[in-house]
């Protein structure tokens, strides 16, 4: 309505045409960052459903396993996509090695740290002669 205005204002000789060629490069400027943050902003939108369609797909999974009696490789293929082994590297006198596990539907689940207070349990399990798993994970306080 502002441009149209304008537009008017200079047609009628009421506003210099460098004035008004000025101000229309304004509007065409404003009006290009507009449209680029209206897409920006669809974008985000698409991501966000997607990731909440994929959030309920994964949910669907794990009601449908809720109670299983037998942990067989189809319900571990249901809910793994892959797993990242990382190079294993030696920090004192331990070697660590860490794996990422990419779930289905919601990729590699990172749950982020809470401000509640925590305490920290690690499990560890001997396998073989000289070789031990520990892995680390982190329980809320209720």
């Amino acid at each position: 309505m502002l441009f149209k205005r304008i537009y008017e204002d200079s047609a009628l000789g009421q506003l210099p045409q460098d004035r008004m060629l000025k101000l229309a490069a304004n509007y065409e400027s404003e009006q290009t960052e507009l449209d680029a943050q209206i897409a920006k902003a669809q974008n985000s939108l698409n991501e966000l459903s997607e990731c909440e369609a994929d959030l309920t797909t994964f949910m669907e999974l794990v009601r449908k396993h809720l109670r299983i009696r037998r942990l067989s490789a189809e319900i571990i293929h249901s809910f793994i996509d892959h797993i990242t082994v990382h190079q294993a590297e030696k920090t004192g006198d331990r070697w660590q090695q860490r794996i990422d596990v990419f779930y289905n539907c919601i990729s590699n689940l990172h749950i982020p740290d809470e401000e509640a207070p925590a305490k920290s349990r690690e499990t560890t399990l001997l396998t073989r002669k000289g070789v031990t798993i520990s892995h680390a994970s982190t329980i809320k306080a209720s």
